[in-house]
């Protein structure tokens, strides 16, 4: 199985990664199946989300079938956006196919959700990769890997209101 850097830059196709984002995978793929916490501020133009938004779940999602992956941004339409890029790389991207193969369950492929061909049914009620934004209901939801990427937006910046709404 490729290196998670490997992964990013060959499968998905994200060239134009610096030094420090291979230390960033790294660091992902030493920590990948401990129950640990991972907080990672980066500057803008860092390539964060590339990394940990896109890379690292479609690589987890080869890797195992039955990992569950919570994903949460400020917004739906961000959301939205990020999962039309996680789905393309799953179903649609060349490299990925040839590299993994049709591993997604094309019936169950959603908007903000998308499951493993060969999940174990007995694996549990969520998706794979699932994509919520702040503020959205995941009462009885059980996510093995959770990552908060972008929950600040421009309407933040600007409305104490929203941001204390997001606060609660």
């Amino acid at each position: 199985m490729l290196s998670l850097y490997r992964h990013i830059t060959n499968v998905i196709g994200f060239k134009d990664l610096m030094r420090a984002n291979e230390e960033w995978c790294r660091s992902l793929q030493l920590g990948y199946g401990l129950p640990r916490r991972h907080v990672a501020l980066k500057p803008r133009g860092t390539f964060k989300s590339s990394v940990y938004t896109i890379g690292y779940p479609t690589w987890l999602f080869a890797r195992d079938p039955n990992r569950t992956i919570l994903i949460v941004q400020g917004s739906f339409p961000v959301v939205k956006d990020t999962f039309q890029a996680i789905r393309w790389q799953i179903r649609s991207n060349p490299r990925y196919l040839r590299t993994y193969g049709h591993i997604y369950d094309q019936e169950r492929l959603r908007v903000d959700e998308v499951w493993h061909k060969y999940r174990d049914p007995t694996a549990g009620i969520n998706p794979n990769i699932r994509g919520v934004s702040v503020g959205a209901n995941i009462i009885c939801t059980h996510y093995k890997t959770i990552i908060v990427d972008d929950i600040v937006t421009r309407e933040d910046r600007d409305s104490s209101t929203i941001r204390n709404k997001k606060k609660s």
